[in-house]
């Protein structure tokens, strides 16, 4: 009888491990991106029309699209992957080199300001594919999605730009480059940019909305890299007037060359002449 009952626990126990979710497993990348598709209008339903007018839902299903992504996301052959269903339910931004993908979603917890949940995608030198998220509970400022990834070389090797932008209100926006290497198995960032204070991670612009309303592409891009990212340049932000919408984009340039491992202002550069 005690044999019986041991062998009717471990059939059971195979039951279970056999029930767990697929995508643990075996499951493809075309499965895995129509699980998120639902998963996603199911968020944007529950939000209703930008405020979450069902908090448990919206919680849920955010929680469940980062699961399926972590599940998912240390694989080679979903980092190549193109997810063309996503398209405006999800933002996807490819390096170059394909070894960087970032995925980031409106999580629905904000009003005019927004707040996005990203997850980092990376292959490290050994092949091996990693993951890291950046999440918000909605307590602090703004959060950034991801829509581009630039590439540059710096004296650590490639350095990734990530170029993200912020919903701070109808009006304020804020849009930067975030730098990036992958190195030792992790993706870290990297102090790449130079300012009066010394240097940073990061370079923003904080701008009003208002004043690039009118250009046709979304989401609308500041930043140019140029001659194999040897040199940047983004339009000048005018703050002369202390508004809480931020500054006028206007149609002057500032560039930056890179120069012993970091971007420096360069006034009078030609590098995009």
């Amino acid at each position: 009888m005690q044999l019986s009952i041991q062998r009717l626990a471990q059939s059971l126990a195979l039951i279970a491990f056999a029930a767990l979710p697929v995508c643990l497993f075996g499951q493809g990348p075309d499965a895995i991106e129509s699980e998120l598709a639902g998963e996603l209008k199911k968020l944007s339903n529950s939000a209703g029309s930008g405020t979450a007018a069902d908090p448990g839902s919206v919680t849920a299903s955010n929680g469940r699209v980062l699961e399926i992504l972590e599940n998912a996301a240390g694989r080679e052959d979903v980092l190549r992957h193109r997810f063309t269903r996503l398209d405006g339910l999800m933002w996807i931004t490819t390096s170059p080199d394909g070894n960087l993908r970032i995925y980031s979603w409106d999580n629905q917890q904000g009003g005019t300001m927004r707040y996005f949940n990203s997850v980092f995608q990376f292959r490290t030198e050994s092949g091996k594919v990693g993951i890291k998220r950046k999440t918000t509970d909605a307590e602090g400022g703004a959060t950034p999605f991801y829509h581009a990834i630039f590439e540059t070389r710096a004296s650590s090797g490639i350095v990734y730009l990530a170029n993200y932008t912020a919903i701070a209100s109808s009006s304020l926006s804020i849009q930067g480059l975030r730098a990036l290497r992958i190195v030792d198995g992790q993706l870290d960032e990297i102090d790449l940019f130079g300012t009066r204070e010394g240097t940073s991670t990061t370079l923003e612009l904080q701008y009003d909305f208002a004043s690039v309303a009118d250009r046709p592409e979304r989401p609308v891009s500041l930043f140019e890299i140029g001659r194999q990212g040897s040199c940047m340049k983004h339009p000048s932000i005018d703050e002369s007037e202390d508004s809480p919408t931020g500054g006028k984009v206007t149609d002057r340039f500032i560039v930056y060359v890179l120069e012993k491992g970091r971007y420096v202002e360069k006034p009078g550069a030609t590098c995009f002449q």
